[in-house]
């Protein structure tokens, strides 16, 4: 008979025991002995989604120090499902050759986290574990752009396709202004091209920067366009992190299009605020300005799909007052468009 056992949402846990039931919070991170037989680990991302019902492969470089063979191999994993959690029997990780050892997770339905970590074992040394990461199963993933804090991308590249999805051919991220030309051509420096861009002229119409009208038209106003197909899925959702830096933008809005021409059509809510200050070293503290918000049923099932976020306001500071930005940067990433097979 299976156990359960309650996490306390409090449970503050430096060291964790794989027992009965593991109980953690996700961005715990465990003892590191050395990194010459535990080298690396992938995904390397704390959190990262999955879709449903399909397996989640758990990578590992390792390599046997000398004078200590290692015995074992495994990742060890918890299912959680709301606040109830239980232990699964270890995964034996196995090799292809090259100190390279893969298991695969089982497929889990939606909503369901696991939370996995992979120890080696050595004999007449100390074990060695991985940091605590999970797998979250969601609804499939059409297209998803996710950029690690520290990735640095070539100035001349002005586009990203997407990172994973059921679509990456044909994907694209890009940034425009506001007339139109296409950001980090040779007029902007940054690293992250194009997910963090430097605050600046070109962002509004001049007649909105200086402060002369509040409402921004999503054709006349600077703002990301992002390129996907939708073949073979309905039920399309938008979610994204945003922040912004110095006086960076505040307010944003979605509109769509169905091919890469025409007019767009306004959806979503109706003025999303974001929260002002620096984002921090790492995406995962951008706020989610997004959140599952729905595409209009005409976007289902298209050969290729826009969706352009763009500057709603020319009210840049947190505090209302029509004033350009006087550097920093704002910054989309984390954007994940959703769906379910037709």
């Amino acid at each position: 008979m299976k156990k359960y056992f309650i996490l306390p949402l409090t449970a503050v846990a430096f060291l964790f025991t794989f027992t009965a039931c593991l109980e953690v919070e996700p961005d715990v991170t465990f003892p590191h002995v050395s990194d010459f037989a535990l080298r690396s680990v992938t995904p390397a991302q704390p959190n990262v989604n999955v879709t449903e019902y399909v397996g989640a492969e758990v990578t590992a470089v390792i390599i046997e120090r000398e004078g200590y063979p290692i015995t074992s191999r495994v990742v060890e994993w918890t299912i959680r499902e709301g606040e109830v959690s239980e232990a699964q029997p270890v995964l034996t990780m196995t090799t292809e050759g090259n100190n390279v050892y893969t298991a695969t997770i089982p497929g889990q339905p939606e909503g369901r986290m696991v939370y996995w970590r992979v120890v080696v074992t050595q004999e007449g040394a100390d074990t060695e574990e991985s940091a605590l990461r999970t797998f979250t199963w969601v609804p499939p993933i059409v297209a998803m752009w996710y950029f690690p804090h520290d990735v640095t991308i070539p100035l001349s590249l002005d586009d990203r396709p997407a990172t994973s999805g059921s679509f990456l051919a044909g994907t694209n991220l890009a940034f425009f202004y506001a007339d139109g030309a296409r950001a980090y051509t040779g007029r902007d420096g940054g690293d992250r091209a194009p997910i963090n861009v430097p605050n600046g002229s070109g962002w509004l119409p001049a007649d909105a920067e200086i402060g002369t009208r509040f409402d921004v038209n999503v054709e006349e106003s600077a703002g990301w366009v992002l390129t996907l197909s939708t073949i073979g899925h309905q039920d399309i959702t938008f979610s994204a992190h945003q922040s912004s830096s110095n006086n960076g933008a505040r307010d944003f809005r979605l509109a769509y299009r169905t091919g890469t021409t025409g007019p767009w059509t306004v959806f979503g809510e109706t003025g999303v605020v974001t929260a002002q200050g620096d984002p921090g070293p790492a995406p995962f503290s951008m706020n989610q300005t997004f959140s599952n918000v729905p595409l209009p049923a005409t976007a289902n099932n298209q050969a290729v799909v826009q969706v352009r976020v763009w500057i709603a306001t020319n009210a840049r500071r947190s505090d209302g007052t029509y004033q350009l930005p006087t550097g920093g940067n704002t910054s989309i990433n984390n954007i994940v468009f959703g769906g379910n097979p037709l």
